[in-house]
């Protein structure tokens, strides 16, 4: 797509349905996306949904570990803008790269126990699910009011989240980029 920012012009048809495209993904899926690997990750950690009853100011915490743990978004290409070195690896001008978001957010160094559900995590709101600096997601601060107010609406009217019994593991979408659940099925008791 041909970039009108830096010029002296509207955009074209064209040009607007692909943004808007880019907004229904990024606004509509990734949102969606998280709130499924949350609720599964409930399932999984029914004592988090204990402490959530008593204090749900712990959801804010649980929503930057679902988006730590279970980024939906694990990465993005980049393109080298200049010859550099990383990691001892010479890149090119012009080389692409995939940064794995995923990766970057269960890394040791960081995360203590990188793979636990930690919804006390003092560090949790530093993962990188929302990609960072010049490329972090503009619509990361609606995204987390949606999970943050979304969390809290349900628990308030259900508990005791868990699998359905009868169906197969939940599994991530096959895809290099998003990563979703096509299908979860859960119970739950009526608060």
């Amino acid at each position: 797509m041909q970039s009108w920012k830096n010029e002296d012009r509207l955009p074209t048809d064209t040009e607007i349905i692909g943004i808007l495209h880019q907004f229904l993904v990024a606004g509509h899926e990734t949102t969606a996306s998280t709130s499924g690997w949350g609720m599964l990750l409930m399932c999984q950690n029914p004592e988090a949904q204990v402490e959530f009853y008593n204090e749900q100011p712990l959801i804010r915490n649980f929503v930057e570990e679902t988006l730590r743990l279970e980024a939906p978004v694990q990465g993005l290409p980049r393109v080298v803008t200049q010859d550099t070195e990383l990691g001892g690896f010479a890149l090119k001008e012009g080389h692409v790269l995939i940064l794995r978001y995923g990766s970057a957010n269960r890394d040791e160094r960081e995360f203590s126990c990188p793979n636990d559900l930690d919804i006390r995590r003092k560090n949790a709101g530093a993962q990188l699910g929302f990609g960072s600096g010049t490329h972090a997601c503009v619509g990361s601060p609606l995204a987390r009011q949606e999970l943050n107010l979304g969390f809290p609406a349900l628990l308030n009217r259900m508990k005791n989240f868990r699998l359905t019994p009868g169906h197969p593991a939940p599994e991530a979408e096959p895809s290099f980029i998003l990563r979703g659940l096509p299908e979860l099925y859960i119970e739950f008791d009526k608060r």
